[in-house]
């Protein structure tokens, strides 16, 4: 504890506040100055509390114990993120075999068959196995409360599932709703969920399953949320083409892709682009 103790000092005098200040309704000044010196642990409930009184995040107190970086894994999942946005196939399998060969644990398990997803989307050789599907399902199903964490391997995997099994657990997500709109963070991978399953269903051609959280997502996302608007208006339009209204589907999807185009996001334009020329392929257009 004797780093965690220096950087809360750091951070402490850096904002100018006094170990009395900080431990005040909390603990007494000398359990701070016992921790600062490394002397003493201090509980997470109280540590929670002194971090408030420096209007800092755990997330954020963890960086920066961690050199300004987050921990290696953390890093590898944000590059294999990156890479897969990129449509970078051969940076990703590199990756993803790096991750194989660390597994060591159940969330390490969990990471890899996380990263093999992304990379099954863009290699159709590499194909995710019906052992590897239940591993993901039985973590999802037995964890009753899900945190960024949960709703990333989600939001990643959601295409291995069936789809009753889609539906309950993002039924399930948008029932508790108004927990993951509190956190900034869990309230955007919310959004995309939300997006992502109506898109589901369409590639499923359960059309009122998708109408369903079409009605969800338009009811609860943000008006300022350009991103995610430009996403819905595209999957909207794909929708209009499993009801077979082709001229006002293609009006949509062409919008969103221009949208997309104007503001130089290229990474999802490509991905998105490639969607619209399987949704043509598919209408025979």
């Amino acid at each position: 504890m004797l780093e965690a103790g220096k950087m809360f000092k750091k951070i402490r005098e850096s904002k100018k506040l006094t170990q009395k200040e900080v431990a005040d309704g909390i603990c007494s000044p000398k359990q701070v100055s016992a921790f600062e010196q490394g002397d003493s642990n201090i509980s997470f409930d109280k540590l929670f509390k002194l971090l408030h009184k420096l209007n800092i995040t755990l997330q954020e107190f963890e960086f920066l114990l961690q050199g300004y970086k987050f921990d290696e894994t953390t890093e590898m999942l944000a590059q294999a993120q990156v890479y897969y946005n990129q449509s970078k196939k051969t940076a990703l399998k590199i990756l993803t075999k790096q991750i194989k060969e660390r597994i060591s644990s159940k969330n390490d398990e969990l990471n890899y068959i996380k990263i093999k997803t992304l990379l099954s989307f863009l290699d159709d050789k590499v194909k995710i196995t019906d052992r590897e599907k239940e591993t993901i399902c039985d973590y999802l199903m037995s964890v009753e409360l899900w945190g960024y964490y949960e709703l990333n391997l989600y939001a990643t995997t959601m295409r291995l599932f069936n789809t009753e099994a889609i539906y309950t657990l993002s039924k399930e997500i948008v029932n508790k709703g108004a927990f993951y709109h509190s956190i900034p963070r869990n309230k955007k991978i919310y959004t995309s969920i939300i997006v992502n399953t109506m898109m589901a269903f369409i590639t499923r051609a359960d059309y009122q399953y998708a109408l369903e959280f079409k009605t969800i997502i338009e009811s609860q996302i943000d008006q300022d949320d350009f991103f995610h608007r430009t996403i819905l208006l595209f999957v909207t339009g794909v929708l209009d083409f499993g009801f077979e209204n082709f001229d006002s589907g293609k009006a949509k999807i062409e919008d969103a892709l221009e949208i997309m185009s104007k503001i130089n996001s290229t990474d999802f334009l490509e991905i998105y682009q490639n969607n619209y020329e399987i949704v043509l392929k598919q209408a025979e257009l």
